[in-house]
Parts: structure tokens; C-alpha cells; sequence
């Protein structure tokens, strides 16, 4: 910074205490520049310009001590007084045992490692003064008894309560002293339970997630509380059509097996969960084979050493690799009526205008399969957004949802393209809306269907192009933040056994064509497609009927024209 008024120029960092040459080559670069380096504060560097002769001066500053009126106590000082020969270079002692300790001029890697009982074991060695920690368990919805969905989402909500060696309050007591920030999310295949703490804390919070996977309560109490709250939940939820519509297009796609069960199910089907049947449930998921302890800025062999510590206990019961069936995909139509304008009365100031909405989904294939890419290029040259966003870099606005419909089509109010992609399925489609007052929700899918089939007719090289970098320019930007870096690192190694380096990501990226794009959505285009349509009773009456839309889209599909 600068000081205008006497001319000073000042660097504040924040350093650990032994990295001694940061400071080195600052003090050269300085004293290069004929300032004088006047140390004001450990920290805090003034320069000001040469006037006199160089010379060492430190100059000590003891404050007096100040009264508080308040308590009528007298404080010590403000600051520490410098000592006589204190040196901002200086060699200070401190203890680093707990501090992961990489070679920094090096990349950090992905280290894996297993339990003789199964367990993989993958750490990230990227140093932070914070550590992100967890465990990741093969195991969602998707594992639920048909007749008993929701179990997923309540184990995910009564994690980190009362267990065999601790009550609920004293989880949150030990939590909230380590400043422990701690989540548990749970979706149709993966349960998460992860603690973001500096990295000196660590074995506590291995320690904590062993216990409320291995040894939970579940009581009564505590069963019951979390099912009002989740009926809570719900109700909310069936007010935002954006958060609901895409569980019900899941039912529509896979309406035979609990893959299309909604991760929150209604609440009298959650009243009927017992005790038992939690239990049950993770006695048949929650095995060595189906986990991973994965941790980022922390030393493997330290994170290995916990996961044998505290988790080499969890059996494995099946000792052969877990075969799950592959969903069956249906497809369909729904349609959902929603209320008119005037049944719902006068609306609040400043609530958003009522919209109709229509979700269109084709099956596509899983995360293992080559085309996996082919798609999620697909996903980011569709784009989209809605009618209200102000551009900029990452809004969409160049994509071609957003350029050919949404710049087109001023009663087209939303259009954004989706990639929900699983082990062994997938679903990819364009979620839109039109403001309910226009009654134009016929006419948005018919422009959402004839851009898919553009799509497989002709695509540019500027906008493959402009896919694939905003695509890589995406995960770059997602792996700066430790969170995603965690989740990624347990995520990978949990469902490949393996993780692909960034650079291996792109390398995929950079190798689909336009011939690959255009393939994957002719094939797409003939399967049977799953839509949902939410508006009010009249207008579901005068949409387009389905067998009409299947068969315009089957028929550019199959012959590319």
C-alpha cells in the first residue's frame, strides 16, 4: 500500500514463523531499491524513501497501559514491545509435527492406499492450514427397498447426534471447540460425511465420523424429530417447482425401481421407517469395500494411520466386488396441474411471477462410459440461462440455448440445458419456463424440441471449441477451492478406484468432435424421451400430445435430417 501524506510504501504478509526465505527476498529486493526497511510490527514492514545514510535502526514502542472504565481493570499493552534484537528472518521454534510436510516446489498428488479389510484410503497432499476430511460410502437411494424410500435421507440427518460413547450435546460441544465445520449429504449412490478443521484437529474429526457411522443410536426421540423436520422440508420444497420437477422426471424415467424414488419422499412414507430399518440398511451398505477415507492437506501416511486406527474394525461381509443392477429406463409423459394466478390470490410484493414449466429427458449413458465427455461438452455448448441474466464471463450467454432461443423468444423466461449422470445410467435433456400469464408453455416445447434436433444436425467449430475451454476454464476454477478438491479426490477414487489428473480430463475434452456430439444426440433423440409438464389444468389440456412429440423426435434422430 501507499501512504500519500508521507510518502511510505508498507507490504503486510501473513507467513509461517520457519518460512524463512519469503523475507529474505523481500529484504533484498527492498534494500536493492535503495529504501530503508524500518520494521514497525512482526508482520508489518515500512519502507521509506533514502535520506540519510543506510542504517540499522529499531526503534522500541511500549504503549502505555490503558484503563477500562468499564470494569475498572487495567489491560496490558496493546502491542508487545520489540525485543533488543529482533529479526523478522530470525530462526523461531516451532512445532511442526502435525503440519504436512511436502516438497512445495513440487505438484501435490493423489496418494491410495488400502485397509486390510478393504477400506481405500486417498489424500491429497496440497498444503493448507485447514484440512478437509471424510468419508465416502457407495450408498443412496438407488440401495433403498422400494417400499421404504427416504432411508438415505435420514441417515444423512441424524449423523453426528447420539452415539454409543456420546450424546447428541456432547457431538456438538467436542465439534464446536475444534471450530470443526462439519456436513453429511446424501444423493441416489454416494453418502458424504466430511469435517473442515485445521489440520492439527484432524484425528479428532476421523475419530467423530467413525463413531456416528460405526456406533449411532438412533432413538426414538431423535428419529421422530428429524421425520418433522424433514416434513418441514418437503412442504417448502413443493413450493419451488425448479427443485422438485427434476425428482418427478427420475420417477418418470425410472418408475420400476427405486433409482426413480425422490431423495425426500412425501412424509407419511417416512413415518413408516423404524429403528431397525436403519440399522438394516447400513448393515447391507455400509461395508469396508463400499468406503473411502479421503482427507486434502494432510499427510498420508497420517491419514492412513487413523483410518487403521479408528476404522479397520467396519467388516467386510462381502468379500466380492458389489454388483448393483443397472435401473431400468421407462420413460413417459407427466403432468402435473399446477394453481392459476387466480387461485392463488394476491401475492406478497416482491414474490416472483408465476411460471409454467416443462423438463425434457433422454437416457444417455453412465460416468464409465466412453461417451461420458461427448455429453458433458454437449451440456456446456447447450448452456443456457434465464431471461435475466446480466452476461459476463460464465453466464451462458454465447451458448446455444441462450443464443437461439432465449435472445429469440422474449416469452421464453427460462431455458437451461441438465447431465444427471450415474454409474451405469444417465439423463440429459433442457429444463424451461414461460411466465403462466403469457400460456405459451405449447409453444416452449416446441422450440426446446426442434433446437435439440438442430443440435444433431449442424454444430460449428467456433462453438465446439468455445464448449470444450469454457468446459476445462470450469474445472480449473472448481479444483482452486479445497471443498471440491476433497469431494472430487473421495468421489473419484470411491467409484473408479483410481483418480484422473486434470490434465487426463482434458486430454478427453480436447478429443471430442463434432462428429461425436452429433452421434450421441441422434441416439439420444430415438430413444423414448421423459417429459414433465407443470401448468394449470386447461393448458395441460391443450399441450402437445406426447406420441406427437416422441415421433418428431424419433424421426431426426434416426435419419439425421
Amino acid at each position: 500500500g501507499i501512504n500519500a501524506e508521507y510518502g511510505v510504501f508498507f507490504v503486510t504478509c501473513t507467513f509461517n514463523p520457519p518460512q524463512k526465505m519469503f523475507l529474505k527476498i523481500l529484504h533484498k529486493t527492498v534494500t536493492k531499491k535503495t529504501l530503508k526497511p524500518q520494521i514497525f510490527h512482526r508482520g508489518l514492514w515500512g519502507f521509506g524513501k533514502k535520506k540519510e545514510p543506510q542504517t540499522r535502526t529499531i526503534t522500541r514502542f511500549t504503549p502505555e497501559p490503558r484503563e477500562n472504565t468499564k470494569f475498572k481493570k487495567t489491560l496490558p499493552p496493546s502491542y508487545p514491545p520489540l525485543t533488543k534484537n529482533f529479526s523478522p528472518i530470525a530462526e523461531v521454534e516451532v512445532d511442526r509435527q502435525n503440519e504436512v510436510k511436502t516438497n512445495q516446489t513440487l505438484p501435490p498428488k493423489t496418494t491410495i492406499s488400502k485397509l486390510d479389510n478393504g477400506l481405500k484410503i486417498s489424500s491429497f497432499s496440497a498444503w493448507s492450514s485447514c484440512s478437509c476430511v471424510g468419508v465416502f460410502v457407495r450408498c443412496g437411494s438407488r440401495d433403498e427397498p422400494i417400499d421404504k424410500p427416504g432411508l438415505s435421507k435420514l441417515l444423512e440427518r441424524l449423523a453426528f447426534k447420539s452415539t454409543d460413547s456420546r450424546s447428541t450435546a456432547d457431538m456438538v460441544l467436542q465439534l464446536e471447540t475444534y471450530g470443526a465445520h462439519i456436513s453429511t449429504s446424501s444423493s441416489r449412490e454416494v453418502m458424504i460425511y466430511s469435517s473442515e478443521l485445521l489440520h492439527d484437529y484432524v484425528p479428532m474429526a476421523v475419530e467423530l465420523i467413525s463413531d456416528t457411522i460405526q456406533n449411532p443410536q438412533f432413538t426414538e426421540a431423535e428419529i421422530a424429530e428429524t421425520i418433522e423436520s424433514l416434513s418441514i422440508e418437503y412442504e417448502d420444497q413443493q413450493t419451488q417447482p425448479e427443485v422438485f420437477l427434476p425428482e418427478y422426471l427420475h420417477h418418470v424415467a425410472y418408475p420400476t425401481s427405486s433409482f426413480g424414488n425422490p431423495l425426500l419422499p412425501e412424509p407419511h412414507l417416512l413415518q413408516n421407517i423404524t429403528r431397525n430399518d436403519l440399522i438394516k440398511f447400513m448393515n447391507s451398505r455400509y461395508d469396508a469395500r463400499n468406503m473411502v477415507l479421503a482427507g486434502t492437506g494432510i499427510e498420508h501416511s497420517t491419514l492412513h494411520s487413523l483410518g487403521s486406527k479408528h476404522l479397520s474394525s467396519i467388516p467386510n461381509r462381502n468379500p466380492n466386488p458389489v454388483v448393483v443392477d443397472a435401473p431400468i429406463y421407462v420413460g413417459g409423459e407427466l403432468k402435473i396441474p399446477s394453481k392459476t394466478i387466480k387461485e392463488m390470490g394476491p401475492r406478497p410484493e416482491g414474490e416472483p411471477p408465476v411460471k409454467d414449466f416443462i423438463v425434457l429427458g433422454f437416457e444417455t449413458t453412465g460416468y464409465r462410459h466412453a461417451d461420458f465427455f461427448s455429453f458433458a461438452v454437449l451440456h456446456t455448448l447447450l448452456g443456457g440461462g434465464n431471461s435475466f441474466s446480466a452476461g459476463g464471463p460464465g453466464k451462458g450467454m454465447y451458448s446455444r440455448l441462450y443464443a437461439k432461443l432465449l435472445n429469440r423468444h422474449d416469452w421464453l423466461d427460462s431455458a437451461e440445458a441438465f447431465y444427471y449422470s450415474y454409474m451405469d445410467t444417465g439423463l440429459f435433456g433442457v429444463s424451461a419456463s414461460s411466465l403462466q400469464s403469457l400460456e405459451q408453455i405449447d409453444q416452449v416445447c416446441s422450440v426446446v424440441c426442434q433446437e435439440l434436433c438442430n443440435v444433431a444436425k449442424k454444430i460449428s467449430d467456433i462453438e465446439l471449441i468455445r464448449a470444450r475451454n469454457q468446459l476445462k476454464s470450469s474445472i480449473f476454477m472448481n479444483l482452486e477451492t479445497r471443498s471440491i478438491i476433497f469431494d472430487d479426490v473421495g468421489r473419484q477414487v470411491l467409484l473408479y478406484e483410481m483418480r484422473y489428473e486434470a490434465d487426463e480430463i482434458c486430454n478427453a475434452i480436447d478429443a471430442v468432435t463434432i462428429d461425436d456430439l452429433k452421434r450421441v444426440v441422434r441416439d439420444m433423440l430415438q430413444k423414448v424421451p421423459s417429459l414433465v409438464v407443470y401448468a394449470p389444468r386447461d393448458v395441460l389440456d391443450q399441450f402437445p400430445k406426447f406420441d406427437v412429440v416422441t415421433s418428431f423426435l424419433n424421426s431426426v434422430g434416426q435419419t439425421g435430417k
